[in-house]
């Protein structure tokens, strides 16, 4: 027997998660992190973008002005320097505020406990406040976890993390692939200018691949530390699903499931790289359609083998 009771299954109380999320100090919350996450996310975007700069018109510039690659190279490597320290210092600094409320969003929503040794005291109320002030076009916060209304505890639990690891594997992936092919084709045009111009091997190598590899180099990292994150939410993913499949097999999940699987979640994102904004809504209809589909087979599965009440 468990020392930690299983969570009741079967019955979904009158305030679950369809409801307690879209409550005014719940969606204050959301607001906060929205905050400060478009906050990380315009440090991210000026880096990513004097990186993808720099690739781009730095060669071109030593094309046209040979004498110009000696400085060039140095304003590159001087903007790699400048993007892993200060941009990358504000961008962590807003981002991991906006995880703590995330955090204390999900712990109130859940009805689970907080966990100070992971995430210190809970976020203040003032800055809250403040934050929550601060954000812009916040409609879409509501009903942030696409939860039915009608699925029980602890599923509902486990379901609205699928839905986060989800969404966060399938847009870090792709991401991540995007900037690795973005960073190779300005590396292959590089290579086809040189040909057409007829440089020589030492001319290219000075001209246009050493004044652009500080910013190919930094896409790369880009990409990689992205493809990282996917993998970890992948593994996130995974113990959601032997969670739910535990439940499916007659098996219990307690209280203390929940919260191990909210202190993973919790400690992969303070490990990922921002998100930029523009490319998750350009992905949106067709992950949201795919997430949402995932979410249904599970609720169906589970509904053969839970009782209804």
């Amino acid at each position: 027997m468990p020392t930690d009771p299983p969570l009741p299954t079967g019955s979904t109380p009158p305030t679950g998660i369809a409801s307690r999320q879209n409550e005014p100090a719940h969606l204050r919350l959301l607001h906060a992190k929205k905050y400060r996450h478009d906050v990380a996310d315009r440090w991210a975007n000026l880096n990513v973008a004097g990186t993808i700069g720099f690739a781009v018109l730095v060669p071109v510039i030593a094309m046209v002005w040979p004498g110009s690659a000696a400085w060039l190279s140095a304003a590159a490597a001087g903007w790699l320097v400048l993007g892993r320290s200060l941009f990358r210092r504000f961008e962590q600094t807003s981002a991991e505020l906006g995880i703590r409320y995330q955090e204390q969003f999900e712990t109130s929503v859940f009805a689970l406990p907080w966990n100070t040794a992971l995430a210190n005291e809970p976020p203040r109320t003032d800055a809250i406040v403040d934050d929550a002030r601060r954000a812009r076009h916040v409609d879409d916060q509501r009903d942030w976890f696409a939860d039915d209304g009608a699925t029980p505890k602890p599923v509902d639990i486990l379901l609205a993390h699928l839905e986060s690891a989800l969404w966060g594997r399938r847009n870090h992936h792709l991401y991540a692939r995007w900037l690795s092919i973005l960073a190779a084709a300005i590396a292959t045009a590089g290579i086809l200018v040189a040909v057409i111009a007829g440089l020589s091997v030492t001319d290219y190598l000075i001209r246009l691949l050493f004044p652009s590899l500080p910013a190919l180099q930094e896409a790369l990292f880009l990409a990689d530390e992205h493809r990282k994150t996917a993998s970890a939410k992948a593994q996130l993913e995974n113990q959601i699903i032997q969670l739910l499949e535990r439940l499916e097999a007659g098996g219990h999940v307690t209280q203390a499931d929940c919260r191990s699987l909210q202190d993973a979640t919790y400690t992969v994102r303070r490990g990922s790289p921002s998100m930029p904004t523009w490319f998750f809504r350009a992905r949106h209809k067709i992950d949201s359609n795919a997430i949402q589909g995932t979410l249904t087979d599970w609720r169906n599965r589970l509904r053969r083998t839970t009782p209804s009440g």
